[in-house]
């Protein structure tokens, strides 16, 4: 939810791409509008990026492709 990454910024920038990358987690964190919210579009371009561009790894030597997951961080009321 957008209330929650503005909230938790800091927290979540150690979940960056770059800071997992040794674990084989590639992270990348995009605030969620809900429908109806103005930035709601914002939501579906990076849902239908992601769905693109990251649910398949590249082929390895061998050509094989695998497919990928997606993680969901949910944080709880204090």
């Amino acid at each position: 939810d957008y209330r929650v990454f503005h909230a938790k910024e800091k927290l979540l920038d150690g979940f960056l791409s770059f800071s997992l990358e040794p674990q084989g987690i590639d992270a990348y964190i995009v605030p969620v509008f809900p429908d109806g919210h103005e930035h709601f579009s914002v939501t579906k371009k990076f849902e239908s990026q992601w769905l693109n561009r990251f649910s398949w790894t590249k082929a390895d030597n061998a050509d094989r492709i695998f497919r990928k997951g997606f993680l969901k961080i949910k944080f709880e009321p204090e």
